[in-house]
This record gives structure tokens, sequence and C-alpha cells, in this order.
């Protein structure tokens, strides 16, 4: 594998290939940089992360596009197939020499937070995570760009063909938010971009990592058998369980980390957890209790949503829902007074015959620095 990355690494420097990535990515990272650090006087770069996790799938297939079909072209897959290097080893040699460019770029936009260091106070722990969430998430990327590339021996139609598929993936949650019910709940839960959000907000989920890690692995592991057509039934069969474990794992990590809560919040001024009186209160609190978030999972408030989520993972007796209000605008008539209306990002709690409406407008502000301050934990615990 050893002499596969190298190989590969060489081979975008011996070409524009390397050269062209580089450019395009760090131009970008530097336009991002001027009109929202510069400009706007920000410390944190999880902005331009954010901003560049739409960006990235038009850039990394760049990388990918000739990854294997140039091989499959030049008839030098048979050279690396009939080699004494696994398959799989051949396939990950290749996926890490891009991955080494993807970090060397990001290696040079580090270096803006450095420089950021000298005009305000930058959060590290939630910059190195917001790089790694982007980095696993380039990753994937590159994998699926891999895959594509192993089914051809074209790199205009890997490269249009990757760019097909990541168009989809980019925007799964946008199309969630066309969806509804549990149809929703799985393009959101498929989306890679989508997970990146908790990286962006300052949180650490360890089934984030996971599933970024799983579906390289996967991934990987379906475009070895792209490149090795030999038997089909066996790869089909290994395909489909690799498919089910992956699945499998990922399902379990995202139950664990919601019912036990085991996110970390590395944002400066802790705003997604709760005070010891708050944790004291909830261990003594007794009542059935509905909170329910007037927005659709794809369209709700994440930031106020994580200590809803805090609310229900510290007490059995409280349960958070989303509801739809635009689409079902009858809800929640018998908790308002004459007059008054539900909006969206409202937060009704219900308790028995007692209810409490708190607008969503209360919830969140923002400081000049782009760091967000919430209101989160008095309203609810007031209203409980």
């Amino acid at each position: 594998m050893k002499a596969i990355f190298k190989r590969e690494l060489r081979s975008y420097f011996l070409t524009m290939t390397g050269y062209v990535f580089l450019t395009l990515f760090l131009v970008l990272a530097g336009l991002l940089f001027t009109l929202y650090n510069l400009s706007g006087s920000v410390t944190s770069v999880k902005g331009i992360l954010g901003l560049m996790t739409t960006w990235e799938a038009f850039i990394l297939p760049i990388l990918t596009m000739r990854m294997f079909a140039e091989d499959r072209r030049l008839r030098t897959d048979q050279l690396l197939m009939t080699a004494p290097v696994p398959v799989g080893s051949i396939v990950c040699g290749k996926l890490l020499a891009a991955a080494a460019m993807v970090a060397g770029a990001l290696a040079v936009m580090f270096i803006y937070t450095a420089a950021l260091s000298f005009f305000g106070t930058v959060n590290f722990p939630e910059t190195v995570s917001s790089f790694v969430g982007f980095f696993l998430l380039c990753c994937v990327v590159l994998s699926i760009g891999g895959f594509m590339s192993a089914l051809t021996d074209s790199m205009v139609v890997a490269a249009f063909s990757t760019y097909a598929v990541l168009i989809v993936t980019v925007f799964l949650g946008n199309i969630a938010s066309a969806a509804s019910g549990t149809l929703q709940s799985v393009l959101l839960w498929l989306s890679p971009t989508a997970r990146f959000d908790d990286f962006s907000m300052g949180i650490f989920d360890p089934a984030v990592p996971v599933y970024y890690i799983s579906d390289r692995k996967q991934t990987a592991f379906v475009g070895g058998y792209g490149m090795n057509r030999k038997h089909k039934i066996f790869s089909a069969v290994s395909i489909i369980i690799v498919i089910a474990v992956f699945v499998l794992v990922n399902v379990f990590m995202t139950i664990l980390t919601r019912k036990d809560n085991i996110k970390l919040d590395l944002t400066s001024n802790r705003i997604y957890d709760l005070s010891d009186a708050t944790y004291d209160y909830l261990k003594q609190y007794e009542n059935d209790t509905d909170i329910y978030l007037l927005a659709s999972e794809a369209q709700q408030d994440n930031d106020v949503r994580i200590v809803l989520d805090i609310y229900e993972a510290a007490n059995p007796h409280i349960r958070v829902r989303n509801v739809d209000v635009e689409s079902n605008p009858s809800f929640g008539l018998d908790y308002v007074s004459d007059g008054q209306t539900l909006k969206k990002d409202d937060i009704v709690v219900v308790s028995g015959e007692k209810s409490r409406v708190i607008e969503g407008a209360e919830l969140k502000t923002a400081d000049p620095n782009g760091e967000t301050a919430l209101d989160v934990e008095s309203k609810i615990t007031t209203a409980l």
C-alpha cells in the first residue's frame, strides 16, 4: 500500500491535477476568509468550512476522476491486479494519496486561524474539531469519486458521474425539507453534509466520525470490487453484507448518542450544556411533559434542538417532538389565547392540562464576533 500511496501522490504533481486542485481550493478558501472573517471581523473559521461543504463537491472530483479510470484506459490496471498486493491495499493507497492532498490544503487553511489569534480570541478545540469534521467529510466525497472512477475507463465520465452523485448527496438536506415524517428523518440521517452541522456548531458527536469513517471504508470496499469484476456473485453478497453492517453500526451509534447524550460541547461559553441546578431539578422532576418544537426536522434550529435533547436525555418523563406548524396550522390552538398565533421555531411545553408557549425569537441571539448566545435553559426550566 505504501508503494501505491507514493506512486499516486507523485502522479498528482507530475501532472497538472494536484496544482489545479490546490489552486482552486486555496483561492476559494482565501476568498471566503476575506469576505467572512476579515470583512466581518469574525475570529472563527467554522463559518468558512460550513460554506465550503457545498463547494468541495465541485472541487474534489478533480482528484478522483483519474484515480482508477486512467489505469483502466492505459491498461495498467492489469499490472496492479496481478501485483502481489491485495485489491484493498490498492484502493486504500489511492484514496490515502487523495486524502493527503486535502490534508495539505487544510494545513494551509489552518494558518488563517493562527493569524486570527493575533486579532482576537480563537477557540482552538472548536476550530480543530471543525477541521477534523471537514476533513472526514472530504474523505467521504473522495471515496464516492473513487468508486465512480472504478466503474469506467473515461475520466470525463468518472467526473460527471461523480458530480451527479455528489449533487444529490450534498443537497439531501434540501430534498429532506420537501419530505416529511420517516422519509425526512432517513434522508437527514443519510446526508453527510447535514452531519457536519454538529462540527460547525462546536459539538463533537461520536456518531458523526463513526459515520464518516465507516462510510469511507464501505465505499472503498465497494470500489475495490468495482476494480475486480471476477466472482460477481461473491462480490454482490459481500457488498450487501458490508452495507448492512454499515447501517447497523451507525443506527446503534445514533441511538446511543441520543439516549445517553454523550456529545461534547466545545463552544467557548458552553452554550449547549445545562447548569448543575437544572440537572438537580430534572432528577426530581416526575411530571410527564411533551416539548413541541414547531419546525420540521429538516428546518429546525439545531442549536435549540441540541439543548432540548439534553432535557430529554436527563429525564425519562420529558419527550421532545417536532411539529411542522406550517403544514399543520391547526396544531396548538388549545395552547394559545385569542389573537395569538404559533410561528415556526416556537416551543410549546405541555404537562397535563398546563401549557406554555415560548417564542422562538426569545431563544437565540448572536454577538458581533459571530458567537451564538442561547437562552433556552432558563425558558424551558421556568416552563417546567
